[in-house]
């Protein structure tokens, strides 16, 4: 948190969410179009675990050597998309 910038939150954001929702709009007539003819289609985003769970902080030999907090807050974010 010290470390980080607003820009980085900003850049890991854009890259994880907003970049995955231009893709998935990029493809919503191609996926309407599969739901009409086979009656299904789906969007799977893989993200991290660490969009759900922060690092356990013991595992790494220091907390710069961990994931940032900006990274699991735009992985938490690619998963709520």
């Amino acid at each position: 948190m010290e470390t980080a910038t607003d820009s980085d939150y900003v850049n890991a954001y854009d890259i994880a969410v907003i970049a995955a929702q231009r893709l998935i709009r990029g493809f919503l007539p191609a996926m309407r179009e599969a739901r009409r003819k086979d009656g299904d289609a789906a969007i799977i985003n893989i993200a991290s675990m660490y969009g759900l769970v922060s690092p356990n902080l013991r595992n790494y030999d220091s907390a710069e050597g961990s994931n940032p907090p900006f990274y699991g807050a735009a992985k938490a974010g690619l998963i709520q998309l």
